[in-house]
Formats: C-alpha cells, sequence, structure tokens
C-alpha cells in the first residue's frame, strides 16, 4: 500500500545539539527512533484518532520544521504553521488519524524534521460498507453521510433508492449481528436482503441491500444506517410537487352587476399528486363592495382540494363555486397559488345604468309614498322622474315629475358598506279621485345612462 501525505514548511536550520522526542499524549512516554508505533486495529469503515506530542527534550530551543506523513490510511491534523519554536520542555500536541478502506494490514511512516522516522502498524477488521456512487461503489467510513437528494414529495412514481454493499474482505467468516435503517418515515430498509440479520457473511463474500427514499411531507429528512456498532447518517430534501399549468374558468364568462356565476379551476393534465389551497377573490374599487363574495362559504377565499390524478379542483365535493358579482363597476380578480404555482383571472364588471329591481307604492289619505329598491354600479346618480298614469295609460297631473338626488346620493354612497345598493322613497301629495292612479313609472339617470321601471298599483 503506496501514498503520502506532508505538513512541512520552508526548510529550517535547527540546531545541532537539539532534540526532539516523540511520545503519545496518553502515556508520554518517548518512542524510540526507528520503533514501530502499533495503531491497534479498527473496523473497516470506521477511524481511529490517536493524540501525539512532540517535545522538545533538550536545554535550548529547537525548531520543529517539518511533519510528514506517508501510507495509505494514516492522516495528520491540528498542527500549526511551521516551522514552530520549541522552548525547553515544551510540547506541541497533535493528532495521527487512522482511516482504513478496506481490511488488512496497514503500514506507513511518520518523519519529524525529515531527520527521525518512526514507523507505523495498524490494521483494519470487519465488514466493508458501500454506497452507490455514479455507476461504482465507495466505501464509507463511520460518521458519513449519504445525501439522497432533492425528491417531489408524495410522488406515485418509484420512490428514490439507493444501493449498498456489505464485503467481507477478511479470510474469515464474520456475523452481521445488526443492519437497519431508522430516523425518518420517509427512509425504508434495508430492502431486497437476500438474509435479515443476524446472518454469517462468509469470507469473501458480500451482501447488497437497498435503502429508498420515499418522502410525504415537504423538507429535509434524516436517517441512520447501522452495520454492527457502526452508523452512517441519511438524509434527503422533499419538495413540494409541481403541479401541471391550471386555469381559473368563469361561468359566464362575461359578468354584469347583480348576478350569481360560478368559477372553476381545470388542469391542463391530471395531477401527479393530491393537494390543497386556497380562491381567492379581489375587488378593484376605491370603496369596495361587501355583496360581491362567494355565497358557500361567504367570504372572498374558499379552499379547495386536488385529488391525484384528477384534472379539476373541487369545493366542498363540487368542481365549482358559486359567487356574487355585487352591484358596483370594477374588476374581480380571483387568485389561486398551488405547488409554486400561480394563475389568476380578471373580470370586468362595466358601468350600467341604474337595475331598479321593485316598486312599491303605499297610499295614505291625500298621500302616495313610492319606494324604489334599485342599485347604482356608478354610485353617480343624480336625477329620478316619476309618472304616474290612469287605466288608459295617460299621464295624471303635471306629467313627469322629476327631482336632482346628486348631493344626496354623493353623500349617501360614501358608505362604504353600500355597495351600490338603495333605496329611494318619495312621497306625493294626491288630490282628487285616488283610485285613477294605476301605474306609475320611475327612471333613473347615472354616469351609464337611464335605467327605467314601472309598477302596478292595485287599491
Amino acid at each position: 500500500m503506496t501514498g503520502k501525505v506532508a505538513l512541512c514548511a520552508a526548510a529550517c536550520c535547527g540546531m545541532a545539539f537539539a532534540q526532539l522526542a516523540l511520545s503519545p499524549v496518553s502515556t508520554g512516554l518517548p518512542v524510540p527512533v526507528s520503533q514501530a508505533l502499533d495503531l491497534g486495529s479498527v473496523e473497516t469503515g470506521d477511524s481511529l484518532t490517536i493524540a501525539l506530542q512532540v517535545t522538545n527534550t533538550s536545554s535550548a530551543f529547537a525548531t520543529l520544521s517539518s511533519v510528514t506523513l506517508s501510507g495509505v490510511g494514516f492522516t495528520a491534523g491540528g498542527l500549526p504553521d511551521l516551522p514552530l519554536q520549541l522552548a525547553t520542555g515544551a510540547s506541541q500536541q497533535f493528532q495521527l488519524v487512522f482511516a482504513p478502506g478496506t481490511a488488512g494490514a496497514y503500514s506507513g511512516t511518520l518523519t519529524i524534521n525529515d531527520t527521525d522516522s518512526y514507523t507505523l502498524v495498524a490494521h483494519a477488521t470487519g465488514a466493508t460498507l458501500l454506497v452507490q456512487q455514479g455507476s461504482g461503489m465507495g466505501v464509507l467510513s463511520a460518521g458519513a453521510t449519504v445525501d439522497f437528494g432533492s425528491v417531489v414529495r408524495g410522488s406515485s412514481v418509484s420512490p428514490v433508492s439507493l444501493s449498498f454493499r456489505i464485503d467481507n474482505p477478511t479470510g474469515q467468516a464474520i456475523q452481521i449481528t445488526m443492519l437497519s435503517v431508522t430516523g425518518d418515515a420517509a427512509f425504508s430498509g434495508p430492502l431486497e436482503l437476500a438474509a435479515l440479520p443476524p446472518f454469517r457473511l462468509d469470507a469473501g463474500k458480500s451482501a447488497a441491500f437497498r435503502v429508498a427514499f420515499s418522502p410525504q411531507k415537504s423538507g429535509t429528512a434524516a436517517g441512520t444506517l447501522t452495520l454492527n456498532g457502526r452508523t452512517v447518517q441519511l438524509t434527503g430534501t422533499a419538495t413540494d410537487p409541481s403541479f401541471p399549468t391550471f386555469h381559473i374558468v368563469c361561468d359566464p364568462p362575461v359578468l354584469a352587476s347583480g348576478q350569481q356565476a360560478k368559477v372553476s379551476i381545470k388542469f391542463d393534465a391530471p395531477a401527479p399528486v393530491s393537494g390543497s389551497s386556497t380562491l381567492d377573490m379581489q375587488f378593484l374599487y376605491g370603496k369596495g363592495d361587501p355583496t360581491l363574495l362567494f355565497i358557500t362559504p361567504a367570504g372572498r377565499s374558499a379552499p379547495f382540494t386536488v385529488a391525484a390524478g384528477t384534472e379539476s379542483a373541487l369545493f366542498s365535493g363540487q368542481t365549482t363555486i358559486d359567487f356574487q358579482t355585487g352591484t358596483t363597476a370594477g374588476t374581480i380578480i380571483f387568485t389561486a397559488t398551488l405547488g409554486g404555482q400561480t394563475e389568476t383571472l380578471s373580470l370586468v364588471i362595466p358601468a350600467a345604468p341604474v337595475s331598479i329591481d321593485s316598486i312599491r307604492t303605499v297610499f295614505a289619505t291625500g298621500q302616495m309614498t313610492v319606494s324604489v329598491s334599485a342599485f347604482d354600479n356608478t354610485r353617480s346618480a343624480s336625477q329620478v322622474s316619476f309618472t304616474f298614469r290612469d287605466a288608459s295609460g295617460t299621464e295624471l297631473g303635471a306629467g313627469m315629475l322629476t327631482s336632482d338626488v346628486t348631493s344626496a346620493f354623493q353623500q349617501y354612497f360614501q358608505n362604504p358598506e353600500a355597495g351600490g345598493n338603495f333605496v329611494l322613497r318619495g312621497a306625493f301629495s294626491v288630490s282628487g279621485d285616488a283610485t285613477q292612479v294605476k301605474s306609475v313609472d320611475v327612471g333613473m339617470v347615472n354616469s351609464a345612462g337611464t335605467g327605467t321601471g314601472s309598477a302596478k298599483i292595485t287599491e
């Protein structure tokens, strides 16, 4: 086994009489030059760390100019920048790490200042754990992390899985007493393993298995793969699903004030996963309109669900939801966000003449009251007219009676809760035979034109 790692500074000459001694920190006993330093044994894939120190045993300052390691599996750490001056009796500690990739005997050399060399020996025993890396397999050390990458949560396709393999490179059988996957439920395994632990793995043989990652919720998932006493960390990220393009559809597609309409959400293709969100309604008008809303549930936000394999969202189990267009001209905007995709639908409610819903009359001695229920989606009513007729349709009295109501309606529509709805009452004096009045025509003028209505009068 060959290889070399060096941690050294530029060449520096120390005094000829200076002496640097190497010893384990745990014992403090110097290791004679050229004597083997036995690090012991460790299971393949695990690591062993020993703290060493270099001590100045002379009566003068000494220079530590380099620490050099050769041999596969050996590394050093914790050294400061070199060269380093050490006073009499002073020490500098560092760590010697042995991390074998396969089972077998290992040897290396530790050299201090390019003059004092120490032989390193160590052994790797037990099984080797490997994981799929591209088209090959890579050795896993204890404590290593295997990343399954990013996966769409709840995907209906096969879950992401990685191949693992346990090798026995030793000359004798190994007992596999524990092999398990724990942690987040998104990880499952070992899968496709020929025999469950405990089982015997003969010399030179392998046991293959798989670990699957199938998350049902978004975010980062963590798990642990345990082989005998060795653990490897598992991690993976779940993202929200990507839904097919969807559209918000209104029926009818052209709207007016005072209507009830239906809205739905339709996908271009079957949804691959289930999901849920809300359809929100916004009205672009300065004073708003409280009568513009979804009917059930009442409000401007309606929850919906999407089932995997379907092409329409459901509102309380229905593919459509009813809404009222209100009584004010403006723009309705529907917005839905699902799986990172946001769609909107804008519908214009055009300005229109006053819409008269009903006209009621009440007679009292010498007086008639006419009540007009209507809405003005422009909120600009300026004139009202009344024409009373007899049974033949002939105008009575002075004919059409008009009144300027601009100021009254300007004041009334300052109330944002009014929308465009209103009730107008007109009181009229009646002389002569009131029974001759058989009908009344009402006209109202706003910025969009004139709206009219009529009502028959019964005694």
